[in-house]
């Protein structure tokens, strides 16, 4: 049982985020689904509840309270654990009020909104460990709906390894920058005009990285800058040719998850009392196995 406090629906509303791991029906398809999930569950930090759902434990949502200096709009984690497809499996926490509130439970899924593809050639001169470009995206190429932005940098594999003896030749490096103001007017963005988003997760030939509240973050800052290493590996020549560099750019957004239920939609919580409420999930019989990632949105009324 988790739980969330309503302390910080001073705002209008928090949200605390779930998880569910599909499964398959099918035993050599349950393995081979964990195993293809398995660095979405170390991209999320989720290091204790991989190791239990490794081993097979159901996963029971634990205690996930942020300190207070943690954001007031995210409270912890739920785990649904593993979901067979077709099947369902329900999970409670309770929210606990200071004051008396009547509040509502919103489960939200985050379906992709659009996708954008970005092509360029890159080479590396005999002398450079690095090959770098950018692009830049304003006020207009974004939207406050949208989510998260999540972007992938994708070259060959024959370049990445181009003769299979597992040292690396070439490879790509993701990084995501708020460029804050061109301070010395060159039109360019500067490393010390620059403050750092996040940083690309590698596997071979492509690198990912992501922003989330993309223009919240922006604010009244010049742009948000996406910039691509192309970076030299230890078994490559002194002069690299061009190589195409693919870069997929898709934006996220949220909104009614249908697979998750909740009991009750809201409930009415005296001073110092609390409430329970019950999320199901209910994958379809043709959903993919791997894992899931939503919201529970908990607002004031």
């Amino acid at each position: 049982m988790d739980e969330l406090s309503l302390a910080r629906l001073l705002a209008g509303r928090t949200a605390t985020r779930y998880e569910l791991f599909v499964q398959s029906n099918s035993p050599w398809g349950a393995y081979a689904s964990k195993y293809g999930s398995l660095w979405q569950w170390q991209w999320c930090d989720n290091i204790r509840a991989y190791m239990l759902w490794w081993a097979g434990t159901d996963l029971q949502p634990p205690s996930c309270s942020m300190s207070a200096g943690a954001s007031s709009r995210v409270d912890g984690v739920l785990f649904f654990g593993n979901v067979p497809q077709g099947g369902s499996r329900s999970i409670t926490f309770t929210v606990r009020n200071p004051a008396n509130k009547t509040v509502s439970v919103y489960p939200r899924q985050y379906p992709v909104t659009r996708t954008l593809t970005l092509t360029r050639s890159l080479s590396l001169e005999p002398c450079a460990s690095y090959n770098r470009t950018y692009w830049v995206f304003t006020s207009s190429n974004l939207t406050f709906t949208w989510r998260f932005m999540d972007v992938v940098a994708i070259i060959p594999y024959a370049q990445f390894d181009a003769d299979n003896n597992y040292v690396t030749d070439v490879r790509v490096r993701v990084w995501i920058h708020i460029w804050k103001a061109d301070t010395n007017g060159n039109g360019r963005p500067d490393p010390d005009e620059m403050m750092l988003v996040n940083y690309g997760y590698n596997w071979a030939n492509w690198n990912l990285a992501f922003m989330a509240a993309s223009m919240f973050k922006l604010g009244s800052y010049r742009c948000v800058v996406v910039s691509v290493d192309f970076v030299r590996g230890p078994d490559v020549p002194s002069y690299v040719p061009p190589v195409p560099v693919t870069v997929a750019v898709t934006y996220v957004d949220n909104a009614v998850d249908p697979w998750v239920l909740v009991s009750p939609s809201s409930a009415t919580i005296p001073s110092r009392g609390s409430a329970m409420f019950t999320l199901t999930a209910k994958p379809p019989a043709n959903a993919v196995p791997t894992t899931y990632i939503g919201e529970a949105v908990v607002t004031k009324l």
